[in-house]
């Protein structure tokens, strides 16, 4: 049960990176998009990665 809940965790802050990023994106920041998007991407894929990786591991119990 704790794994399900910190997969839906892991995937809530995945979305809310990836909206932070297109928002600042689009706000015109004094900001390097470039670096904006390739942390932000790494960061997005990573906490998806580790959502999938806990939904599969209470899947498979």
């Amino acid at each position: 049960m704790l794994f399900e809940k910190f997969g839906d965790y892991c995937l809530d802050i995945s979305k809310l990176v990836f909206g932070g990023v297109i928002l600042a994106a689009v706000m015109q920041l004094d900001i390097n998009t470039t670096w904006l998007f390739v942390v932000g991407g790494i960061i997005v894929f990573i906490m998806a990665f580790a959502g999938y990786v806990l939904f599969r591991f209470t899947k498979n119990r």
